[in-house]
């Protein structure tokens, strides 16, 4: 079952999916909103650097007995409502 708890093991899968499809080391990583896309199964999280440099959301749906996957890459111009 997805979990927004922070302090979950799937929250961890989140932000570790999220970290290699945008290639942002989690420690260099803001998460501005991690949430649910429709469903159990689907999720999206809006992030960016540090330093706000790079910016993207990701939408990512559970794979039974793989994990995470990405399904859409977005390179965001701004945060102001992208979250």
């Amino acid at each position: 079952m997805s979990s927004y708890d922070d302090t979950s093991v799937d929250w961890a899968e989140k932000v570790a999916t999220v970290s290699t499809v945008t290639g942002i080391d989690q420690s260099n990583m803001i998460i501005w909103r991690m949430q649910n896309n429709g469903g159990p199964n689907s999720s999206i999280a809006t992030v960016s650097t540090n330093d706000k440099s790079q910016m993207y959301r990701v939408s990512m749906e559970w794979v039974d007995n793989e994990g995470w996957k990405p399904v859409k890459l977005e390179q965001l111009n701004t945060l102001e409502g992208a979250y």
